[in-house]
């Protein structure tokens, strides 16, 4: 029998059935839309060869109700239609409908979307398809400037082997960040098919503070016989790893973090998208270890160092700021602080410097047994005469109180081992780490990390005010991804809690009160034969803490047990062996390490006034999925491969903070280990987020890549914000330092209009 109205034979309606997603009913309902734009010129009855030959013309087309209105009709049309001249025959006409429709897959839409875009047909999208897809889409509405900005920011987002083009699989990278992608490609809906790929690129999620990149600079670890015209260059070098801005002069200092090649760089930043050495200052002491802190002041410029016998002291050597005219860098002095001073900051005045040092364990060379130098503070003040004063502060008027900081949750990580004859008070056991100071130089606020605790100083007095705890963070409420097993982000609520553990701290007012701002890193403990003369560690997996009976299984949830016991879930996670125990001595609650996120803390009384939960991890994975919670550790991988390897770990681990303001605006951005920089503002008393950026390409291993200066910013390290006002172009901008790459980007801060 024939088909219920003869339109068609059995044998057409069958092959359109394998060519689409359609059924019977449904392709005779289309062929009826196709007719009704023209009954004179369409047939009630469909030869095989009418319905490839009868076409269309695009000016009846285009009155169609689902194109009428799209300014992107005519591109369309001409995508579907064989001649590629907008002129739809059946055939073509149902391919449209189908492709478009909600049940075709996701693979089939990216690459119907991908050839609207692609205007010339060269299978790329270059500049000019960017261009006349952005001229469609805001119906030229944009100014030729905005344009450009909007396409060169496509390009710095996506473009990932930096060939002034996007290839198929960049744009699919790009959609894949989008997880309305999919449902969001149907005929009724093409407007936002189209708009999809330039809002997920520009807007990043509505955000309007974009990070707009100006220039990346590689550092050599090492000039073979000192020649500075024979350089050395490689991952992993820690050829950068720390940098200060001297505001005066527009230059840029930037410190290696080696023992052997011990180099400060001298950046000149009167154009910081081109940025240039002016000098390479080597610190060839030989009694010094490395550089582990550097700070600018007006008229000086400060550098840490670490002892190269590490139960030493450590030094801070100070010199002018370079002077251009004469080409030299002059040391004043050079002074002796604690053992292993980790961070240092000067008063606004410039007179006084803390430095924070953390009096780290090691093994005691000479008698070849466990240290633990006692952490401490030094203030350096500058005298009249120019002779600096030390004050120094330890931390054992602390001991008398270790009881009650334990209580309010203070970590007391190793306590020693007194049948191994090692004793480690709680005074050594602390380990300052980062220095911020407040805008009226009355207070220092220090960060001991591993104690999961802030120092607050009285400057004026130099005395220790108090030890605050930071309490833990409760993850009932919020998305955690704590495996390495997913391959992919897998995040999801767990019964667990962590430990701040703020690494880099920073000050500033909102409204005219103070805040502490913290990145919550978070850290673990661990001590080896070779480096400490002892063997100690506070992290365990929870899996093995479970299998080796430590967990206190009779009250612990059991839901929480079997999420433990399972590796893509808990099993895997890192958690603490020496926090959490009941008076079973065992562990009756699951504490991790780092609180993978930014909080901010009332500077009068270090209470908790913001968290931002898990929005680096969900904004990772919205937007880089491929490089989620990922790592920069083996040469001989690419970023995709080494996706989710840190999610056991402290997940997205941000490192390094910036404040500043971009116009009246309070700006915060965060950078982490595995190269993401993240923008929030900060109106109110909290952290909005803006948009979040990540430099570098995907499809090649780590050593091709570096090679090729497309590696990006790995393990940051450091950040700092320099204002409109201090900045050479009149342009805040942000400098960006990371570790593994051993590089340095410039990024502008820009407010890009809300345009779509």
């Amino acid at each position: 029998m024939g088909n219920k109205v003869g339109v068609f034979t059995d044998e057409q309606i069958e092959a359109f059935q394998d060519c689409t997603f359609f059924t019977k009913k449904e392709i005779l309902r289309i062929f009826s839309r196709f007719r009704e734009l023209s009954p004179s010129t369409v047939p009630k009855v469909m030869s095989e060869g009418d319905t490839n030959r009868i076409q269309l013309p695009y000016r009846q087309i285009q009155a169609m109700a689902e194109l009428k209105e799209n300014p992107f009709c005519r591109r369309i049309c001409e995508v579907f239609s064989e001649d590629g001249s907008g002129d739809l025959s059946f055939e073509d006409f149902l391919d449209l409908f189908s492709v478009l429709s909600e049940v075709a897959p996701r693979e089939l839409k990216a690459v119907y979307a991908f050839k609207i875009y692609d205007f010339d047909g060269d299978n790329y999208l270059g500049k000019e398809d960017l261009r006349s897809t952005l001229r469609c889409l805001t119906r030229n509405e944009l100014s030729e400037e905005e344009v450009e900005f909007v396409v060169e920011k496509v390009l710095e987002e996506t473009d990932l082997d930096d060939d002034g083009k996007l290839s198929y699989i960049e744009f699919e990278h790009v959609i894949s960040r989008s997880p309305d992608f999919m449902t969001d490609i149907e005929l009724n809906n093409t407007m936002k098919l189209l708009a999809v790929f330039i809002l997920v690129v520009v807007a990043c999620c509505d955000a309007r503070l974009q990070l707009s990149k100006q220039s990346y600079m590689r550092f050599p670890y090492q000039y073979i016989n000192g020649d500075p015209t024979n350089p050395r260059y490689a991952l992993f070098q820690n050829a950068a790893h720390k940098a200060t801005f001297h505001v005066l002069d527009k230059i840029l200092y930037v410190a290696s973090a080696r023992s052997t090649e011990k180099y400060l760089h001298i950046i000149d930043m009167n154009n910081p998208a081109n940025p240039s050495i002016l000098m390479t200052h080597v610190f060839d002491n030989a009694v010094d270890g490395m550089i582990t802190a550097l700070d600018a002041c007006s008229d000086t410029i400060s550098v840490a160092l670490s002892a190269a016998d590490p139960v030493n002291e450590g030094h801070v050597e100070l010199f002018t700021p370079y002077n251009r005219a004469d080409r030299v860098f002059t040391r004043i002095g050079r002074i002796a602080v604690g053992v292993n001073p980790k961070d240092i900051a000067h008063t606004t005045d410039c007179t006084r410097l803390v430095v924070a040092n953390a009096g780290s364990a090691t093994i005691n060379p000479i008698s070849n047994t466990f240290s633990d130098p006692e952490g401490s503070i030094t203030i350096i003040v500058r005298n009249d005469q120019g002779f600096p004063v030390e004050i120094n502060m330890d931390f054992t008027q602390l001991n008398d109180r270790v009881v009650d900081y334990i209580s309010n949750g203070v970590r007391y990580v190793f306590r020693g081992d007194h049948g191994a004859g090692i004793i480690n008070t709680f005074s050594q056991d602390l380990e300052p780490e980062s220095v911020t100071i407040s805008n009226d130089d009355r207070f220092a606020f220090i960060s001991c990390q591993r104690n999961n605790a802030i120092l607050k100083i009285d400057m004026f007095n130099q005395r220790i005010i108090e030890l605050y705890s930071l309490g833990v963070k409760n993850w009932t409420s919020f998305n955690i991804d704590t495996s390495d097993m997913n391959d992919a982000a897998n995040l999801r609520h767990h019964r667990v809690y962590s430990f701040y553990q703020p690494g880099q701290l920073a000050y500033g007012l909102i409204d005219g009160k103070g805040y502490v701002v913290s990145v919550d890193t978070g850290r673990m403990t661990s001590y080896t034969q070779a480096q400490q003369g002892y063997v100690f560690n506070d992290a365990v997996r929870a899996r093995v803490a479970w299998a080796d009976g430590e967990l206190d299984t009779t009250t612990m949830d059991p839901t929480l047990i079997s999420q433990i016991q399972d590796n893509q879930q808990l099993g895997r996670a890192f958690m603490s062996r020496v926090d959490g125990y009941n008076i079973f001595n065992k562990i009756g609650d699951v504490y991790l390490f780092g609180g993978r996120g930014i909080s901010l803390w009332d500077s009068t009384t270090m209470a908790h006034v913001f968290d931002s939960g898990d929005d680096l991890e969900r904004r990772a994975s919205q937007n880089y999925p491929n490089t989620f919670n990922g790592d920069c550790s083996n040469g001989g991988q690419s970023p995709t491969q080494q996706v989710d390897e840190r999610s056991d770990d402290m997940g997205p681990e941000p490192n390094a903070l910036a404040v500043g303001n971009v116009g009246t605006t309070p700006v915060l951005l965060v950078g982490s280990r595995n190269g993401l920089i993240y923008v929030y503002n900060m109106r109110g008393v909290s952290a909005n987020f803006e948009s979040v950026h990540r430099a570098g390409a995907t499809n090649d291993i780590w050593n091709n890549l570096y090679t090729n200066d497309a590696a990006g910013d790995q393990i940051i390290s450091d950040m700092g914000f320099v204002g409109a006002a201090n900045s050479p172009s009149g342009i805040p901008f942000i400098y960006v330092i990371g570790r593994a790459t051993g590089s340095l980007s410039i990024y502008n801060v820009v407010d890009v209009p809300e345009i779509f």
